[in-house]
């Protein structure tokens, strides 16, 4: 004879996490001219945007010791293009760049409660990391390193 056992709507958990925006200054030197620029030192600036990400979880009870659970989470790396480095008369020094195409991550996991006291978990994950289609431009750090 077959049972069935009605499960409770699973939990659902959506997150977005906006993107900052820096205006970012400092200066740069150098001994010897470059091109049409001097040596000495210039004050430079740059505007640049954090990416933003979007998350979405969720964990279902199995049973009453059993649990699935898993995240996929967006962010979008490629909103920082190719910010340019402009030097304090408006001229552009260079542009940083970045283009960074816009990574995913892909979480799954179980938890089981082994007793009152004992739960233990498991789990994998997956990332496709910024990476561009080019050379990898190594400024930004990752989970992935």
């Amino acid at each position: 004879m077959f049972s069935s056992r009605r499960w409770k709507a699973p939990n659902i958990d959506l997150g977005y996490r906006s993107a900052i925006f820096h205006d970012l200054d400092g200066n740069f030197s150098t001994p010897t001219a470059i091109g049409l620029l001097p040596a000495g030192t210039y004050d430079i600036s740059a505007n640049m945007a954090t990416p933003d990400m979007l998350i979405l979880s969720a964990k279902q009870r199995i049973t009453d010791t059993f649990r699935i659970m898993g995240t996929i989470e967006w962010t979008n790396w490629s909103r920082l293009k190719e910010p340019a480095v402009l030097l304090d008369s408006g001229t552009q020094l260079r542009t940083l760049p970045f283009n960074y195409e816009d990574s995913w991550f892909f979480v799954v996991g179980a938890e089981y409660d082994w007793n009152e006291k004992l739960t233990v978990r498991a789990g994998a994950a997956y990332e496709m990391p910024p990476r561009t289609s080019g050379r990898c431009v190594c400024r930004m750090t990752t989970a992935s390193g």
